[in-house]
């Protein structure tokens, strides 16, 4: 039961809804993800046993931003984020160890959810109707033009908004689907995984651009020691795409490079003086240990930087716990060495988006981390078997 109650968490965030009828409905968000709680409270109560240094900062980071909300002088609160706190740390005390050995019900889950993000990346990306205003529906975020322009430069943001969120989860999804190739080598793995790469590419982010090179590097060393043949035949399909379009692929690095630290934009135009973050900056600056609770004003940006959000409402005690806390579930649901990869790459993404309370985070992660248990079970659970090799 549990892992039907993972894969279907999974489902629902990334198929759920962000607007009806093309506008955005963020309170129809917050209903969704209070209404997924008991599911959540669920996979808790079945393990029974919990992380103990896990619960404890859970505990204290409840008392410090309720401590500080009170205390806060801004009179307006906003209590939103408390809810998407409280499923975070949900999350970060589970123990994917005791769940029963049932790989195909994640592989079947995956496929759709394959299937469902390919299917939307290329109808944007080949411009098909069908696809487009479906997206535009049901998948708007953040402000009204975001979508709009996403979709008028052809970027696969599919569910997910904007191209530098997508490109995280696509680069999450290419790893994956790569790590069942090396695992099962079934070739449908491998062309997902490619299809991932295509998306990298196409979004044309500095996030997405960054991931497609890690990614790039990634599959032709998986192919050099699975199969030659398959490595050499990609490696010529590569080159020959690059030689014919190596004036584009130059501007976009060129591009990527100059937005990526720029003062108009990116991680510059963030975290420079005078940036969208300069006022969380000071304020960080200047109270170490104090914070806003879920008080809101207009003088902070939120959202931008998941370290600075978390100092700004509980001070770098709060950052300090969340990072600890995502990281010992992370550590204690895998073994290999793809830990080391997804703690980087979703501590990396935090510099510019406070992706561990995004609502769609919650479910992908349960889901991911749990699928690469299982794998590392199956890997265990062979005859002969010294150690994992997935």
């Amino acid at each position: 039961m549990n892992n039907l109650v993972i894969c279907l968490l999974a489902i629902i965030a990334i198929m759920m809804p962000s607007s009806l009828g093309g506008l955005a409905q963020p309170g129809m968000i917050v209903n969704i993800t209070m209404a997924l709680l008991p599911l959540y409270g669920y996979l808790l109560l079945k393990q029974k046993k919990v992380d103990p240094v896990n619960l404890f900062i859970a505990i204290g980071f409840g008392v410090l931003l309720t401590s500080l909300t009170v205390l806060s002088p801004y009179p307006t609160y906003r209590y939103g984020n408390g809810l998407m706190f409280i499923v975070l740390f949900a999350l970060c005390l589970l123990n994917n160890d005791k769940n029963p050995l049932n790989l195909k019900t994640y592989t079947r889950t995956l496929f759709i959810l394959n299937v469902f993000l390919s299917f939307l990346a290329f109808c944007i990306i080949l411009d098909i109707p069908l696809g487009i205003d479906f997206i535009s529906e049901n998948y708007q975020a953040f402000y009204p033009e975001l979508i709009p322009n996403m979709l008028f430069q052809s970027k696969p943001v599919t569910v997910f908004g904007t191209h530098s969120i997508a490109g995280f989860y696509n680069f999450l999804f290419f790893v994956t689907n790569l790590a069942l190739y090396k695992y099962t080598k079934h070739l449908w793995y491998l062309l997902f995984a490619s299809f991932y790469m295509v998306f990298l590419f196409w979004l044309q982010s500095s996030t997405s651009l960054v991931f497609f090179l890690i990614s790039f590097i990634a599959l032709q060393f998986e192919l050099y020691k699975a199969q030659r043949f398959l490595f050499l035949l990609t490696l010529t399909i590569e080159l020959f795409a690059l030689i014919l379009a190596y004036q584009m692929v130059g501007d976009v690095v060129g591009q990527t490079l100059t937005h990526l630290f720029s003062e108009g934009n990116g991680l510059g135009g963030r975290y420079s003086e005078g940036g969208n973050l300069a006022n969380n900056l000071e304020y960080v600056m200047n109270n170490p240990l104090g914070g806003i609770g879920f008080s809101y004003t207009t003088n902070f940006m939120f959202a931008d930087s998941g370290y600075l959000e978390y100092a700004l409402r509980g001070s770098i005690l709060a950052t300090l716990g969340v990072v600890i806390s995502f990281s010992r579930y992370i550590f204690r649901n895998i073994q290999t060495y793809y830990r080391y990869l997804f703690l980087f790459a979703y501590l990396a993404f935090e510099v510019g988006f406070s992706n561990m309370i995004y609502y769609r985070t919650f479910g992908i992660t349960l889901f991911l981390i749990a699928l690469f248990n299982q794998l590392q079970r199956h890997e265990q659970s062979k005859p002969n078997t010294k150690a994992l090799k997935i």
